[in-house]
């Protein structure tokens, strides 16, 4: 369809979340994409992360002048995924909650753990916590649960210590945000490397 707002140019102005729908499928706008449209971040990727439930060979393509961003995810992470709306059509998106913990499972996506911490202070009004506890499970990555409370309790948000009991803790130490050097100090309590600094 090209709308008439186009002009004499006639050029077709699809939007970049109806094109990642037939790049791959399934497909889900998620991670930097998914915290700018949920309104968590006043930054905007140049990028369109989409999240599919399988691997594919070219994770990054350009399609009409727009770079987009491929991840492929096991099938068990593949879920907490709703539908939204541009100009009456559909398209598939992570909820506010699982773009959080997608964003502690894979930091690199959303511009790092610090990014994250932002998005969270500024809608935690907005998320379901009892959903959050429940992926952060769910996801499968125990690093994640742990990031999420620590966040939670540095920020001063909900109740961590509900969360803190459902969680497995290993030996060893997983750094807050994997994307950063594995400098600071541990933190027993959570299990974590504190590599990164927490704001809202």
């Amino acid at each position: 369809m090209i709308p008439l707002s186009s002009g004499e140019t006639r050029v077709p102005q699809l939007h970049e979340f109806l094109i990642a729908m037939e790049l791959v499928s399934p497909a889900a706008v998620a991670y930097w994409s998914a915290v700018n449209h949920h309104g968590m971040t006043e930054q905007i990727p140049r990028t369109v992360f989409v999240a599919t439930n399988h691997h594919v060979q070219k994770s990054i393509r350009e399609t009409l002048g727009v770079n987009f961003q491929i991840v492929s995810v096991q099938p068990r992470k593949f879920f907490g995924i709703e539908k939204d709306w541009i100009n009456e059509q559909p398209f598939s998106i992570t909820d506010k909650e699982k773009t959080i913990i997608d964003g502690l499972d894979l930091p690199k996506y959303v511009g790092g753990v610090g990014e994250i911490s932002k998005a969270l202070a500024q809608s935690w009004q907005e998320l379901n916590e009892e959903k959050l506890r429940e992926y952060a499970v769910k996801i499968g990555n125990t690093a994640v649960g742990k990031r999420l409370g620590f966040l939670m309790e540095a920020l001063g948000l909900g109740n961590p210590e509900i969360l803190r009991k459902t969680l497995s803790f290993g030996a060893g130490f997983s750094p807050l945000d994997p994307t950063l050097p594995k400098r600071g100090k541990y933190s027993r309590r959570w299990g974590l490397l504190i590599n990164a600094e927490v704001s809202r």
